[in-house]
């Protein structure tokens, strides 16, 4: 199915009795109709009589569903001849008002064909489609191509999207404007939030008047590694099995499959090279592997496209009611959860001492008090090295400010930058353009169509991390200086990863078996 279509499965398991009945079956929603579709096999060998028993179950099923429905697959029952078996199938589809749209071979030998697979519709419900045989050359069965034109029409048009084109003439011009920027009014004022607001305002207008929105039309997208040279031999490899078909000849069934086998490792050379450049040409070796090995395995990325979502126990495709009740929905739930580990607390039993007090337990551990962190100033300097060291990425927040874009302007914005970090170090407050983020969710399992089955992600401001490196290298540098973190703590800090958590786990653990101790461990997911 393509991404663009939402789907579900309808389960017909218990109807499907292995070579008598093999039947499985989708339920489409297309703007507000919904179209079932049925896929069925039915074995040579298997009980024909059970096979239309079992099979009229399921149509009266889907009939009780009230939507129409498409029945299509391999029946084994030959359409191009009068038997008894087409006779009492027809008999079971006409009762549905289903009718056979097939009237060509789709299974051709050398000495024989059959029309054994068939689409079965309601031409009162699909008055216009179009069938036609797809040859592939793997099978003797040609695949079936079937084209419907529904009275209904998109209302959003899928070809074309919107976005900013960052090229290298849109960048020169965003320098130069730049380039001639004083930044009087960030100096002139000390509040943190007036400074910061003046600063965003002149980098996004000379940021939109540069590298303005363009639309742009979206394209079939196909495999760069497939040439015009491998087109033309899937072509001749198509006309060679043509010609298998219409002659029995032993020496062309040789050079067919010759040429089978040669085009394949040509395919997987011109894969493999391509795939190379990606990686090599790549910032994020790790990243790109995997698009790689996704699109392989036909994991689309935007396969939980959120089409319609349940809300209040309705279903709606409106964008604007589901992006309102997912704000509303992830805006509340730190709420929630504050609620539900405050009930939890308070059904617990505590002892006399409080040992089960979160706060008397933290102040048991460190009974000492630490010095007061002091903030030092941070530099042009140190400006610059930490937007060079930030991810090279497209993603962006609410401003469309990608930090790519950041670090080929740093040299002229890490001043206006470091008068605003050192501001916001001596109040204590962070600016509140950069307490806003784009909110996306993200399906975890379950149905698609539920809230509960989603998890927000936050899109921060490129220039929200900056500030925010800039405070976690100094509150690090406190916490390592004065030894407040413990030396088990192994996850995100400098020259330490889960290799040396492993060696030292293995070490304790060895240490105690030479000393023939008992040794025991707890995992915990904090």
């Amino acid at each position: 199915m393509h991404n663009s279509i939402k789907f579900t499965f309808l389960d017909i398991e218990e109807y499907c009795a292995g070579q008598n009945c093999e039947i499985c079956a989708i339920q489409i929603d297309i703007a507000d109709e919904k179209l079932g579709v049925l896929a069925v096999y039915r074995s040579p060998l298997g009980n024909f009589n059970m096979f239309l028993t079992n099979f009229e179950i399921i149509l009266q099923k889907f009939v009780n569903l009230n939507y129409n429905f498409i029945v299509c697959g391999d029946f084994n029952v030959d359409y191009c001849t009068e038997s008894s078996k087409k006779t009492h199938l027809n008999k079971i589809l006409q009762s549905f008002n289903l009718s056979s749209i097939v009237n060509f071979p789709t299974r051709i030998s050398s000495n024989s064909s059959s029309t054994i697979d068939n689409f079965f519709i309601n031409n009162t419900y699909l008055p216009n489609f179009d069938v036609s045989p797809l040859i592939n050359g793997l099978s003797d069965h040609n695949g079936l191509l079937l084209t419907l034109q529904f009275a209904w029409q998109h209302t959003r048009d899928q070809g074309v999207y919107y976005k900013r084109l960052i090229t290298r003439t849109t960048i020169d011009d965003f320098l130069f404007k730049l380039s001639h920027e004083t930044w009087a009014s960030v100096f002139e004022v000390n509040d943190v939030n007036t400074t910061f607001s003046s600063f965003l305002n002149t980098f996004l207008r000379h940021f939109y008047s540069s590298i303005s929105v363009t639309k742009v039309n979206k394209r079939l997208s196909r495999n760069s590694w497939i040439t015009s040279g491998i087109l033309t031999s899937c072509q001749r490899k198509r006309a060679l099995y043509m010609e298998l078909k219409n002659n029995n000849n032993p020496s062309v069934k040789k050079h067919f499959r010759s040429y089978c086998r040669i085009l394949s490792r040509v395919i997987q050379e011109a894969k493999k090279m391509e795939f190379d450049r990606h990686i090599l040409n790549s910032d994020n070796v790790r990243k790109t592997s995997w698009i790689l090995i996704n699109k392989e395995c036909c994991k689309d990325r935007n396969k939980h496209a959120i089409h319609s979502l349940n809300i209040n126990g309705r279903s709606t495709t409106n964008q604007y009611l589901i992006a309102s009740a997912f704000n509303k929905h992830f805006t509340n739930m730190p709420t929630m959860i504050t609620r539900n580990i405050t009930a939890s607390n308070c059904s617990v039993k505590t002892s006399v001492n409080n040992q089960n007090n979160i706060s008397l337990s933290l102040h048991n551990v460190f009974q000492t008090s630490f010095l007061s962190i002091k903030y030092h100033y941070t530099s042009a300097k140190e400006i610059e090295k930490i937007i060079k060291s930030l991810n090279s990425s497209n993603s962006c927040g609410y401003d469309e400010v990608p930090m790519k874009l950041l670090k080929v302007c740093s040299h002229y914005i890490s001043s206006p930058l470091t008068y605003i970090c050192n501001r916001s170090l001596f109040t204590g407050i962070f600016p509140n353009r950069l307490k806003y983020a784009s909110i996306r969710p993200l399906f975890k399992k379950g149905n698609n169509d539920e809230m509960n089955n989603y998890r927000p992600v936050s899109l921060l401001t490129s220039f929200s991390k900056i500030l925010e490196k800039v405070l976690q290298r100094r509150l690090l540098h406190h916490l390592t200086e004065h030894n407040i973190l413990v030396k088990e703590q192994y996850g995100f800090r400098t020259n330490l990863k889960t290799d040396n958590a492993t060696f030292h786990l293995m070490h304790e653990i060895l240490k105690g078996l030479n000393n023939n101790m008992m040794v025991g461990a707890i995992f915990s997911d904090l």
